[in-house]
């Protein structure tokens, strides 16, 4: 897009440099040579708003002016090549496309306002001067005006993206000098053609004075806005340390609060883990019935509270390895008041407070522990309701199994209207229809049996344990163990199969055990077949590759289901053939794959976030080191990358030196965030490599309504200005490039 408007420019100062030649009567050959040069020393005598402003102010206009009235549209036009030819000499190795730019404006510029003159008939110091001459000087300036600051707006805001107002505090300034501009090349023209050079000379002492006192304002302005730039760098340096704070003592209030309920939970051996995974689905809910962020946070931690009020209940009633009586019952249900009493007393957590009381409301109003019903229960209490009865019919108890998928969709189902509201169960049961593996939560039994006993207490076979002497807890075994359920789906994995697959545990619960073979004879057969002997096969790793694992498999007995539990001895790790939209070499996203998720996400209308990482040289890396050296580190740049994106980001290989990252619900501080903390990793994970891996990056908010390539052009600019930024932090002695564009 820069560039179709760079040509645009270019080509139509070439066309009214055509028509100015055409309207102009005679030339002037040496009258144009001196306005020519005269217009170059004076931008070559320009000066720079600010240091890192990338608009400056010189003399070159009023030449320019009255070359118009000297030599005509045409002396004009070349007069403004000539001086924006000239920036050359300001600022060495500029960018080609600025160049072009530059001379295509200032083309236009001239060419307009000789023809403007022209037409409108002015004959300034020609004739006796008449009002006529003073209305060709207007229109003169008024296309120059035209022609100019709407060229140069559009080209600001296509490069940086700033808003328009923000652009125009940079130019609101402009109109006086440009006018006190004009007034002296008109009559810097005129007494040329009345006196000659030693008329236009008179004009030289006036011109330099006014480039001084520009230069001496512009200094003056730039020590301020330099002092201004310290105090707001100060202040900003004070306002991150409030917020890393305020943000390590919400950290610390979210631990607390968690721990607080895995000490509630653990009062009741078969809720471990309920309050957690009931507040990450209260949260998901909440957001997808459009409720506010604070509504979202007061049904997260109502449903992280929400059993609070069983500290107030016997232990013996909690973990009873059968129904309850209706005594029994009734005692549980106090927990609701209890819970009510306890947080109520707690500044800012009154409406928490609201939604534990009335958790256990049924719509029609037949719940506890006050009988309300439909729109009279918090929104947060009756989302908790619906969340907290899902979690608890997938687990297992003594005296049940847990329900299936398709049971719980359909007592859902069946209980909207009466028990819950029916918005909410239509809202999660959506949730959970989109994604089977959210009704394969973890299984509160299994995690008790897990986290307590030895694994080799949990095996029950006829004969030697094919596991050997295991004498160690799941979460200790330096092995990589899975827990799959009798449909061969995953319930658990420990963190030694987190490592050897590269996924981690929350993305590994819910997947079929044949998603993670690398091949289709792999995946077939009965439980008791496929574990029926040691057997070698390929595990589909996160990055792309296959671990080649031998297998032993044995049943898992809880007290109320069975389980299967794999071990698996890793052999070796093989490159694997990657499926469609995934880069070979880093396992992450192609570029093509990134683009249609991306579009997927704006067609949702979230608030999303681009990021753009670049690595700097690896052309030369892998010139100077070779190809090996260059891979591995894109390769652990993707690792690093991946481990620091919050759940839903998605990450992308979008060029050979290149990532991206799409962020769903940030800001641009929360890419920030995210950059750093790759850049802290970064040395760590490339310590072995015979060079020094280090990063460019840029970010761009979506707006809500431009392409993914508009959005991805925004965040290029910004990631080139770093690398040029960088240039000159390193070679000081380089100048920074500024120019009218």
């Amino acid at each position: 897009m820069v560039d179709g408007f760079v040509a645009a420019v270019v080509l139509a100062g070439v066309a009214v440099t055509g028509l100015a030649l055409q309207a102009t009567p005679q030339l002037d050959l040496a009258a144009i040579l001196v306005f020519c040069a005269a217009a170059a020393v004076a931008e070559v005598m320009g000066v720079s708003i600010t240091e890192d402003s990338p608009l400056s102010v010189s003399l070159s206009l009023a030449v320019i002016l009255g070359a118009v009235v000297v030599v005509g549209p045409f002396g004009a036009a070349l007069a403004g090549i000539c001086a924006a030819s000239a920036r050359v000499l300001r600022h060495p190795r500029p960018a080609t496309r600025k160049t072009l730019f530059n001379i295509g404006l200032f083309a236009l510029e001239g060419g307009a306002a000789g023809l403007a003159y022209h037409a409108a008939g002015g004959q300034l110091g020609r004739e006796a001067n008449t009002p006529t001459d003073v209305l060709a000087c207007a229109a003169a300036l008024a296309a120059y005006f035209v022609v100019a600051w709407p060229i140069l707006v559009g080209i600001i805001r296509m490069t940086t993206g700033r808003p328009f107002r923000d652009i125009y505090e940079d130019f609101r300034w402009m109109p006086v000098q440009i006018l006190v501009s004009a007034a002296v090349g008109f009559t810097l023209g005129a007494a040329y053609l009345l006196f000659g050079w030693g008329g236009a000379a008179v004009y030289v002492a006036p011109l330099l004075a006014v480039r001084e006192a520009m230069r001496q304002y512009t200094s003056r302005v730039g020590r301020q806005m330099a002092e201004l730039r310290r105090a707001h760098a100060e202040a900003d340096k004070a306002n991150q340390a409030l917020l890393d704070a305020n943000a390590e003592l919400d950290s610390t209030n979210e631990g607390l609060l968690k721990t607080l309920a895995s000490v509630i939970d653990a009062r009741d051996i078969y809720l471990y883990g309920h309050s957690v995974q009931a507040s990450n689905y209260a949260g998901k809910v909440a957001r997808m019935m459009g409720l506010d962020e604070h509504q979202v946070r007061v049904t997260e931690l109502g449903a992280l509270l929400h059993d609070l009020g069983k500290i107030g209940v016997s232990e013996a009633i909690l973990n009873k390895p059968a129904r309850l009586t209706e005594e029994e019952y009734e005692e549980v249900k106090h927990h609701c008041d209890i819970g009510y009493q306890l947080l109520s007393n707690l500044p800012h957590f009154e409406e928490v407070a609201e939604v534990v009381w009335s958790h256990h409301e049924d719509y029609d109003g037949t719940g506890y522990p006050r009988g309300i019903h439909g729109e009279d229960i918090p929104i947060g209490a009756r989302i908790v309701s619906v969340v907290e009865a899902t979690e608890a019919m997938v687990s297992d108890r003594p005296y049940r199994k847990g329900m299936s998928p398709d049971e719980v969709l359909q007592e859902l189902a069946d209980g909207a209207g009466s028990q819950w509201d029916p918005i909410v169960v239509e809202t999660f049961s959506g949730i959970l229809s989109a994604d089977r593996k959210h009704l394969v939560m973890r299984n509160s039994a299994l995690d008790v049996a897990l986290s307590r006993t030895p694994v080799s207490e949990l095996v029950q076979v006829d004969g030697p344990s094919p596991l050997g002497e295991v004498n160690r807890t799941f979460h200790g075994a330096s092995e990589p163990i899975f827990v799959l359920d009798e449909s061969l789906r995953l319930v658990a994995a420990n963190p030694a199969a987190e490592a050897a697959t590269g996924w981690k545990e929350p993305d590994l619960q819910g997947r079929a055990w044949i998603e993670l073979c690398a091949s289709p004879d792999q995946r077939l057969g009965t439980p008791q077949v496929f574990f029926s002997r040691p057997r070698s096969i390929g595990l589909r790793r996160a990055d792309g590759t296959h671990a080649i694992v031998q297998l032993t498999g044995s049943r898992l007995h809880t007290n109320s289901a069975t389980y299967w539990l794999v071990l698996a001895q890793a052999a070796s790790t093989l490159p694997a053939d990657t499926g469609d939209g995934i880069d070979p070499l880093t396992g992450v996203h192609d570029r093509e794959r990134f683009g249609e998720l991306a579009v997927e996400a704006m067609a949702q209308d979230e608030k999303l976030t681009l990021v753009l990482i670049d690595v700097d040289g690896l052309a030369a890396i892998r010139q100077t080191f070779g190809d090996e050296t260059s891979d591995a580190g894109l390769i652990a740049l993707s690792r690093v990358l991946d481990s620091q994106l919050r759940t839903n980001d998605v990450a992308a290989r979008v060029g050979d030196d290149r990532f991206a990252v799409l962020m769903h619900h940030a800001t641009l501080q929360d890419a920030g965030r995210v950059v750093q903390r790759v850049e802290d990793r970064l040395p760590d994970a490339t310590q072995k490599l015979d060079c020094v891996i280090e990063l460019s990056s840029g970010a761009a908010q979506w707006d809500g309504a431009e392409t993914v390539a508009e959005l991805i052009e925004r965040a290029e600019v910004w990631l080139e200005a770093e690398k040029r930024s960088r240039k000159h932090a390193e070679h000081p002695g380089l100048p920074v490039q500024v120019s009218l564009a």
